[in-house]
């Protein structure tokens, strides 16, 4: 397998999961390059789910959208999620663990929402120690 300019990211756990796959910024690579190596990624896994945490620049966004329409596919699923770098690198852990059950695109993009709900709640949870029902969470989502 030939070098790119994606990153991968993340070790494979229990040397089955695949690896995520980290887009450069546009700065770094030209929209050819970036295009060659999304094409690449979708030829080896079939699909892709591109995470990116609202606090991502806009164009970096710009750049996903336009590689999905020049690559006119709908293999790319785009998925905007609410939370801090490090929450969307938890998420893409656990979307890409349950990649290995053959769920869909479509299913795991869903998924990606109702986890992000879970490690939001998780991430202001310190703990369940002494938790009461009259205790409760309020944050801005």
């Amino acid at each position: 397998m030939r070098a790119t300019p994606f990153a991968q990211g993340g070790a494979a756990v229990g040397g089955r999961t695949p690896a995520a796959v980290v887009l450069p910024a546009p700065h770094l690579a030209p929209l050819d390059d970036a295009l060659t190596e999304t094409s690449a990624v979708l030829e080896h896994h079939g699909h892709l789910v591109a995470l990116y945490s609202s606090a991502c620049p806009p164009e970096h966004v710009r750049r996903l959208h336009t590689l999905r329409a020049v690559l006119e596919s709908d293999r790319i699923a785009i998925v905007p999620v609410s939370l801090p770098p490090l929450g969307v690198a938890l998420l893409a852990r656990q979307l890409r663990q349950l990649s290995l059950y053959d769920f869909s695109p479509g299913v795991l993009a869903s998924a990606a929402r109702l986890l992000t709900h879970y490690i939001h709640a998780g991430a202001l949870l310190g703990s369940v120690t002494g938790w009461t029902a009259s205790r409760s969470i309020c944050a801005p989502m």
